[in-house]
């Protein structure tokens, strides 16, 4: 959520406390090169590095 040029800053509302964790190595953090993907089979989360077999860019299940 990106706030607008020029106006003052308003209150915000409180985050959610879910954050999304690894079934492989139970972490919740995530980085741009190595983010928490679901499963669009299961729902379940797991970092892009952790799943195996990999999910490779482009290639549909």
């Amino acid at each position: 959520m990106q706030k607008a040029r020029g106006l003052s800053k308003a209150p915000s509302k409180p985050e959610s406390s879910f954050k999304p964790t690894c079934r492989v190595c139970d972490k919740t953090t995530a980085t741009s090169y190595n983010p928490i993907i679901a499963c669009p089979g299961c729902t379940r989360t797991y970092h892009d590095s952790c799943r195996r077999p990999s999910l490779t860019q482009g290639v549909d299940p």
